[in-house]
């Protein structure tokens, strides 16, 4: 039940921020920006903390060098893998594909945009992609933030707050 990811990292005044994929395109956001914008039940920030486990940090420079090279692109509110614009875990996605000599570390699956249980299309999906004028990319690759925040690749080392659905390892 996780909705955005982005990566933490130092800008040019060496000050941390999150790079991330917005409908502003792909921008740096101030940490308290950041974590202002969700909130669980009991107001605080809810937020889960990932890390690229120890044996693969050595991608970490050159995928932060490869985001940073996209500020400025555009948002993806189609949810494409395929043009030259970026939706959240796209960006995080082709970041660390990119350092690792095109072997991506998160994995494309089909999406799905239906209700497991009725199969029947979510009728929030119907209307964004219908004032769009696009059609709904059901089964096309892609991914999203559950699936990276699941990647055999990274550890989720804190939650801020409580968010919806998480249950913390043991």
């Amino acid at each position: 039940k996780l909705s955005h990811v982005g990566m933490v990292v130092r800008n040019n005044q060496k000050e941390l921020v999150v790079l991330e994929a917005i409908t502003k395109g792909v921008v740096e956001t101030p940490l308290d920006s950041f974590f202002n914008r969700s909130f669980d039940q009991a107001g605080n920030p809810k937020i889960l903390l990932g890390r690229i486990k120890d044996e693969y940090k050595g991608l970490i420079p050159m995928a932060i060098a490869d985001a940073k090279a996209k500020l400025g692109k555009a948002y993806d509110d189609v949810f494409d893998i395929n043009n030259d614009k970026y939706y959240c875990s796209e960006l995080v996605y082709e970041a660390f594909k990119k350092a690792n000599n095109d072997q991506p570390i998160f994995q494309l699956r089909p999406m799905t945009f239906k209700d497991p249980d009725t199969k029947a299309t979510f009728g929030i999906w119907e209307d964004y992609y219908k004032e769009l004028n696009y059609a709904i990319p059901e089964k096309a690759p892609g991914l999203n933030p559950g699936s990276i925040s699941r990647s055999i690749y990274l550890d989720i080392v804190h939650a801020y707050g409580t968010p919806q659905g998480f249950v913390a390892a043991r």
